[in-house]
């Protein structure tokens, strides 16, 4: 099965005001449940284009779209052993989103999910 090695958390502010993905943003992998110890970063590119503002609604925010490019993580949990192989694992992301929906209703959802690297605990993307 999957293992959770942790999760990486981007506050959407970081990116309201970046226009441009060209320079690659690094992240600290944190702890989440079932990895209370987790190591390594994940490197990224993203930017955040808004919506423009409806003139007849009255909202601070509208919206928009987060665009982006998983690149690479660095010095991952091994989290698969063997008493025959050195301690591995097996990693890939999976990009989720959490937003309140038009009906005001919570909502979580999977956008995007990595192709596994076996047995590798730095391992590049590009996707």
């Amino acid at each position: 099965g999957d293992d959770p090695m942790g999760c990486a958390m981007l506050p959407l502010e970081k990116f309201l005001k970046r226009h441009d993905y060209s320079d690659p943003l690094t992240f600290s992998i944190e702890p989440m449940e079932g990895c209370e110890d987790p190591t390594g970063t994940i490197t990224c590119n993203l930017t955040f284009q808004p919506n423009l503002p409806d003139p007849h609604l009255n909202k601070p925010f509208s919206g928009g779209l987060l665009l982006g490019i998983i690149n690479r993580a660095d010095n991952l949990l091994a989290v698969d052993s063997s008493i025959l192989s050195k301690a591995s694992s097996d990693p890939y992301v999976k990009v989720t989103t959490d937003f309140i929906s038009t009906d005001g209703k919570h909502k979580h959802v999977d956008v995007h999910k990595t192709a596994h690297k076996s047995g590798n605990l730095s391992p590049k993307y590009e996707e």
